[in-house]
Parts: structure tokens; sequence; C-alpha cells
């Protein structure tokens, strides 16, 4: 018997090799792909980390400018547990004609070199030597459309950091000799323009006006508050802003943790479309090895027997499968990560991870034998059995439903629902799960884009609640500001934002207080409510786990007295400081803990709110006629976490367009299969009265009912995972969640999903109404 069952395995193999090497190439086609894509997500979850080791790793910023100091750094610089540093600049200066495009200028040859430097994607860095020469980051390329070799001019009459007058200084033509972006660029600037001078850009004007910063990388193991400690202590102060990276990383992995889960989602879409697809493949490809197993029945071959010898021949699918999914991942690795860890990553080109592409090639392989014997299975089980037309096509019931639906439709939705037996049978399950999936894939993800897109469209979520803020000076000051604001009818709400910086049990935090003078401008809160009392604070949610605290419980203030936390909340967004970082006070809370007034290390603001209707462009120039040229205003900015998440709304799309390509060709293989393999009980139709348009019309049912099935069954799902999707990416940003509903899209599908299923249905029922019956039933 084995050497029988050999002859035929080799026979088979020797007639259909190409069909099974065909066979093979597209299960690792689907396969190479889902592990190119688990592969880039594993390369995503590192990117940040590895883009900070390959731009000099920098651990923690010193912040002596927000006490109003301009600070010498060298004891801070000799301290044991600092293995580099290097400062950057706030100072009078910018590009001329580019007034968006942003500069730090590093005040050593430290900075953007050894420490913090950009990560070159071409060209090269800055001579330290030379101040003709910069860098650029990606976003000045794209939205500015410089590139290496371009001409810059930086000019030093611009004031952009201090408020003050503009000093009249020297300007300096420089020439882009690279592209590249640095931490600071994704730290300060996000996705705005950037330009980095080298070191004698600053040494050699020192007339300049600056107030530096130190960037540093730290033993591993330091503790940051520990290391602020001892930063305060050899500048001569008692306390001074440190900024902890590490921590602060969480800016950038939120969103690359995004990007990572999508990737996971689109290998898992990957997976069901080779369920799917390659399945209904695998599986004709059986059903046609089976067909003389009746015959080698009858020569005493056993089940088991037929069952290996159906099997074999597929082990050439699955060697060609595995093989081929290694150099599809390989080919494709080029292209991973996407979004914003692409941006990060530090090694674009070919990659091969072996821990995912070994064991992605055996899960390929062994899907195609698990696949090859379950058809094996049901092909040997049916060989023998022959069904009647009415067992097939559920003639009966139909009949007895002939009043209220036309026969047409009932006969089309036994085709979408009935699997049949046999060489009859129609994989009408996997395209109900492909047409469910791909309904739900567009509702879920445009539920998920709704809510990211309502969270950019409206920064109020994310706790900047203002469209506009000034900062007094001496010659705006604040009550004038205010005056000024409250009686502009373009202006719906005006209030005033103090801000200072504290400790509160050894966590660097800013604190906040408010005052309303004209509607009702408020920080967003989470949870809990908003404090009133001067013994009570709410905190943002990264201080909340800084001090491992949440509402209800209490936090001791610097100067010993105990607060207790009665919410959480977003506050604004700083250059130092994240939106989920910091507390809010009632006015006689943070005055009780804040430094006087008139201290560097304090300020307040007015933040202004314009009425329905007006946009901040027009809002700031009506606030500027008002208030005069002293006005130092600025519209409202979204955090960079926030921001980031525009990388991420390519993902959900390309999710749903793929599940819509696997509900499609689920739907086209299941309608030309029906066309196929029920075509004896099609010409039975026929030679009983069916007219050829009534034939075409049960096809045309058919794709009607698997596309009804799947909006009945998808709709609800995709609503709940879309608000489900949207709800963990608000909780981890953090944004105010407000359940995302995309009506429109819900009811766009409706008509889309019966419109395609219609289109597909149309090849394949012109074929059924050209049936010939007469020729049919001959042949059978």
């Amino acid at each position: 018997m084995k050497a029988a069952i050999g002859l035929w395995v080799r026979n088979e193999v020797t007639r259909r090799w190409k069909a099974l090497v065909a066979l093979g190439l597209l299960a690792g086609l689907v396969g190479g792909l889902g592990i190119a894509a688990v592969a880039g997500a594993r390369r995503t979850a590192t990117a940040y980390e590895r883009f900070r080791e390959a731009t000099g790793r920098a651990d923690a910023i010193v912040f002596a400018t927000l006490l109003g100091m301009s600070a010498d750094y060298t004891e801070v610089r000799q301290l044991p547990e600092v293995l580099d540093a290097g400062e950057f600049t706030l100072t009078n200066g910018g590009v001329e004609d580019q007034p968006s495009l942003g500069a730090l200028p590093p005040n050593d040859d430290r900075l953007y070199r050894t420490i913090a430097h950009p990560l070159l994607v071409t060209g090269r860095l800055p001579d330290p030597s030379r101040e003709d020469e910069v860098v650029v980051n990606r976003q000045a390329v794209a939205q500015l459309g410089l590139g290496v070799g371009d001409h810059l001019r930086i000019v030093t009459g611009l004031d952009l950091f201090h408020n003050g007058p503009p000093f009249d200084g020297p300007a300096v033509d420089v020439t882009v000799v690279g592209v590249g972006d640095s931490v600071m660029d994704l730290l300060f600037f996000g996705d705005e323009p950037d330009v980095v001078t080298s070191a004698a850009f600053l040494a050699r004007h020192p007339e300049i006006p600056r107030a530096g910063n130190l960037v540093v990388r730290l033993r591993p193991g330091t503790d940051v508050s520990a290391f602020a400690e001892r930063a305060a202590a050899a500048l001569g102060v008692p306390s001074v802003p440190v900024r902890d990276l590490r921590e602060d990383s969480k800016r950038i992995t939120h969103g690359t943790d995004l990007e990572r889960t999508a990737l996971l989602l689109f290998a898992a879409a990957v997976a069901l479309a080779g369920l799917v697809l390659v399945g209904q493949a695998l599986s004709r490809t059986v059903y046609g090895l089976a067909t003389p197993a009746s015959a080698l029945r009858a020569l005493g071959f056993t089940r088991n027997g037929l069952v290996a010898g159906l099997v074999l021949p597929l082990g050439v699918a699955a060697a060609a499968g595995a093989v081929t999914s290694i150099g599809i991942a390989i080919v494709l690795s080029r292209w991973f990560p996407v979004g914003l860890a692409g941006r990060l990553e530090p090694d674009r080109g070919l990659h091969a991870d072996w821990l995912v592409a070994v064991p992605g090639a055996a899960v390929v392989a062994v899907a195609v034998l698990a696949g090859a014997a379950v058809s094996a299975l049901r092909a040997t089980s049916a060989s023998s059995r022959r069904r009647s037309i009415g067992n097939r096509l559920s003639l009966v019931p139909a009949l007895r439903r002939v009043a209220v639906a036309p026969l047409p439709a009932v006969i089309g939705a036994a085709l979408a629902l009935e699997r049949g037996d046999g060489d009859r049978a129609l994989p009408v399950r996997p395209a109900l799960v492909g047409a469910v999936a791909a309904v739900l894939g567009v509702v879920g993800a445009f539920g998920l884009l709704h809510g990211i897109d309502g969270a950019l469209a409206r920064p109020d979520l994310s706790g900047q609640f203002w469209d506009a803020d000034v900062v007094p000076n001496d010659d705006l000051p604040l009550g004038q500001i205010v005056a000024g604001a409250t009686a502009d009818e373009d202006v719906a709400e005006v209030g005033t934002v103090r801000l200072a910086d504290v400790e509160l049990e050894g966590v660097s935090a800013p604190i906040y207080a408010q005052t309303v003078v004209k509607g009702a401008p408020t920080f967003t809160l989470l949870d809990g409510r908003r404090p009133v009392a001067p013994d009570e604070i709410a905190v943002g949610p990264a201080t909340a786990r800084a001090l491992h605290r949440g509402v209800g419980d209490t936090v001791r203030a610097p100067d010993g007295r105990t607060l207790r936390i009665v919410g959480t909340g977003l506050l604004p967004q700083t250059p130092h400081f994240s939106f989920d970082q910091g507390a809010w006070l009632s006015l006689d809370g943070f005055e009780a803990i804040a430094p006087p007034a008139g201290d560097e290390a304090r300020e307040e603001t007015v933040v202004i709110g314009f009425v329905d209707g007006i946009s901040p462009e027009k809002g700031i120039e009506g606030l500027h006629q008002r208030l005069g040229p002293a006005a130092e205003i600025e519209s409202s900015a979204l955090p960079q976490d926030v921001e980031y998440l525009r990388n991420v709304r390519t993902l959900p799309k390309a999710l749903a367009a793929f599940l819509v390509l696997l509900g499609l060709g689920a739907l086209g293989h299941v309608l030309a299969s029906a066309v196929r393999r029920r075509r004896h009980d099609l010409a039975v139709l026929r030679a009983i009265g069916f007219r050829p348009v009534q034939v075409a019309a049960c096809v045309a049912w058919q794709a009607v009912t698997v596309s009804l099935v799947a909006l009945l069954v998808g709709i609800p799902l995709g609503i709940a995972v879309g608000h489900w999707s949207w709800h963990w990416v608000a909780d981890n940003t953090p944004i105010r969640y407000i359940p995302p509903v995309a009506a429109a899209v819900v009811l766009l599908s409706i008509p889309a999903a019966l419109i395609l299923a219609n289109l597909m249905a149309a090849l394949p029922a012109r074929r059924a109404a050209r049936l010939r019956p007469a020729d049919v039933l001959r042949a059978e």
C-alpha cells in the first residue's frame, strides 16, 4: 500500500508541480507580508531607543534659563555622573524670509556632534570651525523644499524667545550641508522645520545676547532627581529645573506604540487573508487531486491512505511557501518601520529578523499542510456522497417562502449561506468572514480616524483651551491686555494663567492657577473636579504617575502643607514640560507655594478664545490692531504628543483598504465558485422554466445576501472597535475622550457595500445566464 501511495504521489507531483509551486508562492507572498509586518512592529518598538543611541544619547536637560539666569555649566559638566554634555542657546536669531524655521544654536562643539546630533539621511554635519554651514531637519525639506546645497541667511535682529526689544546683530550667509533630525527636533520642534548651525556661529559673534541650557548624557542607572540636586548645588542655587528625557520619551514612544499596534493588527489581517484566499486555493488543489479517490478506494486504498496521498504532494507547496516567505519578508523590510518610527529608524535598508522569519516560515509550511489535511479529510468523506438539488439549493423551503420573496432571491440566499458538500461545496464561510471583516475594518478604522481628526482639530481636548495668548511686557502691562481683549467683540473668553516651577515631593512640576475675566475658559479635566480650596490640587496624568498618587490621595507641598488631589487634568504645553505634567491649584493655593510676584521663576499670561466663526488668524490680526505693535500674541499649538498622531492616520486607512480587498476577493471567489460548481443546479433551474435573467438574479442575490450579512454584523462590531481603539489612544496620549461617531462612513458603507457586491456579481451572473442547460445536463 505504501508503495502504491508513493507511486500516486510521485505521479501527481510530476503532473502538477507548477501548480503546487504557484500555490506555495501565493502562500509565501501572504506569509512574507505578515512576517515583514511583525518584524517591522519589533523594530518599531525599539526605534526610539536605537535613535537615541545613534544620535549620541541625551538623558536630561538642565534649564537654568527658567530661573532667569545665564549659567556657567562648567561645574555641572564635571559632575562624576555626567559622561558628556553640550549647551544650546536661546538667542535672538532666525532665518531671513523663513519665519517658521526655528533654531537652537549650539554654544560649544559638543552639542549636535557628540551628543544629540542629527541622524543624517543625506549630507554631513557642519564643520565646527565654519559658521557658514548648517543642517536642516526633514520637516524643512518637506514643508519648505530645502535640501543640501541650498543657501540661507541667518539674521540676528529677530526676537524669538525673550519678548524683548529686537537686537540689531550680524547676518551670516550659510549653506545647507546635511539633512537629518535630532532629539532636539522631536522635543522642541515636533513637525516644524528646524535649522542646526555650527559651533562657530555663536563663537565668532560674542556680541549676540544668549542664554544657555545644558543637555547631558548620564551614567546608566543615574537617578535624575539626585542629579538635579547636585546640578543645583554646582550652580549655586537651591534648585534647578531638570527635564528627564528618559521619562519624557513617552512623547515619542506613544506614537510609535500606536504604529507597532497597527502593524500587528495588519499582520493579523494578513493572516486572515491567508486563511481565506490561500485556503480557498488550497482546497481547490486538494479536491483536484482527489478526483481519482473513488477509483482508488475501489482498488483497496484506505481513507488514511487517501488522505496521505492528498497531503504529501502539498509538501512541495509548503516548502516553496516557507522559502518564499523569508525572501519576501527581507525584500519588504526596507519599507518598515513606517510613520514616526520610520523617521526615527537609524538603519534603513534590508533586514532579516530571523527570530520572526524562521518561526514565521515554519507557520506558513505547517498551515499549508494542516489546510491540506483538513481539505483531504473533507474530500475523502464526501467523495462517495451524492446530494440532490433539493438539498443543495434548499428548493423545498424556498418554494414555501415564494409568496414573501422572489424565488431568485431565496435561491441566491441559499447559495450565500449553505455550503453544500462534495465537489459542489462553496466557500461560503470564508466569503462571509471576509465581507464582515471588510465592513468592520472600514467602520472601525474611520471611527478611529474620526477620533484622531477631532483631537487634531480641537486643541482644548488636549488641554490647550485657548485660541491665542498674550505675554505682558514693559510696553503692554497685564491690565491693558485684559481690558483690550475684553472689549473686543470677536473675543468670547478672556482669562489669565499663572505659572511657576516648583517641586512636589522631589518631582519637578509646573504649577498653574487660573482667573476668569470673560466667558468660561478653563483647564481640561479628565477625572474628578477642579480645585477650589487652598489645600486642593489637580495633577497631570504624568505627574500623578511620577508621584504614585491618584484622585483622593494627598501630596506634600514645598511649604510642608498637605494638598488633597481632587482631579486629574491636562495643562498648557510649554517648551520645558508636557501638557500632562504639572498641577493646577486655586489662586490662593498657588500663591501659597509659588515664588513671589516679580520672581523670574513665575510668569502670567493672558489667554483668549475667539467667538465661533472667527479663525485664530483673523482674531489675532484684530487683537494686534487693538493692542498695538507691542503685543506679543501667539496662537494655540497642539502638544507634540497629539501632533504625532498625524503619523498614525495612514495605518488605519491601509488596514481598512487591505480588509476591503480581502472581502472583495473572498466574495468574488465564492461567486465564481457558485457558477462553476453549481452549474448543474443552475442548468436544472433553466430546464424547469427559469429565464436567463432569473438565473443571473440568483447570483446577484447571492452577492447581496453576503453584503447584507456583512453590514448587519460588521457595522455594530466596527462601531465598537472604533470606540474601543480611540478610547485606548485617548487614554495613552492622553486626550479627553469623546466617543467618535463616523456617521457619514456608517451610512455610506451600506450603499457602497451593496454596489460593490453587485459589481462583483456582474461577470459571474453573466456567465450563469449564458449556461446551455442541454450541454451541462448531457455532460453530467
